[in-house]
Order: C-alpha cells, then structure tokens, then sequence
C-alpha cells in the first residue's frame, strides 16, 4: 500500500489512502496472523487491499490474487473477515430503498437511483393592485415538487 500512488490506491480499492489507514488500524487485529516457522503471514495491508480490490471490482478471487500477488485461498481468507465489519440493512425501509434501487437500475442503467424529482413555478394571476403588492414583496408563483417512484407513483408537495 505504501508503494502506490493516491490515484493508484484510489483506482484499486476506490478508497483514499487516509481512509485505507483507517480501515487498516480498525481491521488489523483480525488480520495479522501469528506466523510459524515455516510460512510468512501475509501482511495485514496487502489482505486489506485484496480484499477491498475483490469488493471494489466484482472480479474473481484469483484474479484479486494475481494483481496482488497473493493465491486465490490467501484472498479468500482476507474476504471473510468482511461480515464483521459489513453489514446488510435488513429493515423493511431500507430493503424498500435497495429495491427502488435496483428497479431504476433495471429500467434505465442508473447506479443509485432512489426515486425522480421535478419543480415547476406556476405564476398566480392577480389584479393590477394585488400584482404590485406581490412585485413588491417578490411572491407571485406556488412552487410545486414532485417526487416519483420507478412504479411511476407521483407524490405532489408543497402546494
């Protein structure tokens, strides 16, 4: 990790390097392994970026191996140190959020979409004396927003 550029790590992992350091101090106790006499423990470093390179591209342990220089078994020893420290929401709300996700996902290619949004002004017709009260005090429209779902249910606020 110390060898690589800021844009190298950040290309690799997709985190920054004093967020990497951070996660290292977090992590480390789980990841350093007392060594014996006949192997050498695998750095806590090079298994937290194996595992955040494995997380981060979607590829294949071997491959995350290969690019780190550690076998297909070493990344998958560093991997499985995740689900102490990553959890999945299982709450109705957000398993709600993660499905609103995946459905724009699956209509229109977008990465992290929750949900569409609009405003439109509408100008409010008054009389010549009003009109100059509204000038005056700079009010003259209703501001509506609407919000809307990958189902197309529409939710209209601020009327």
């Amino acid at each position: 990790m110390d060898d690589m550029t800021e844009d190298e790590l950040f290309q690799c992992t997709c985190f920054m390097r004093l967020a990497m350091v951070e996660l290292l101090e977090l992590v480390r106790d789980d990841l350093e392994q007392p060594t014996s006499g006949r192997h050498h423990a695998v750095p806590a470093d090079t298994q937290l970026l194996a595992a955040l390179q494995f997380f981060s591209s979607g590829s294949f342990q071997w491959m995350v191996g290969r690019s780190c220089g550690l076998s297909q078994p070493s990344v998958s020893l560093a991997v499985e140190v995740a689900p102490h420290y990553i959890t999945f929401p299982t709450d109705q709300q957000s398993l709600s959020l993660i499905n609103n996700k995946l459905s724009f996902h699956s209509v229109a290619r977008f990465p992290n979409v929750v949900g569409a949004i609009d405003c439109t002004h509408i100008a409010i017709m008054h009389s010549v004396v009003t009109a100059r009260l509204i000038d005056w005090i700079n009010i003259a429209w209703y501001v509506v927003s609407k919000t809307c779902d990958v189902q197309r249910s529409l939710s209209v606020m601020n009327l």
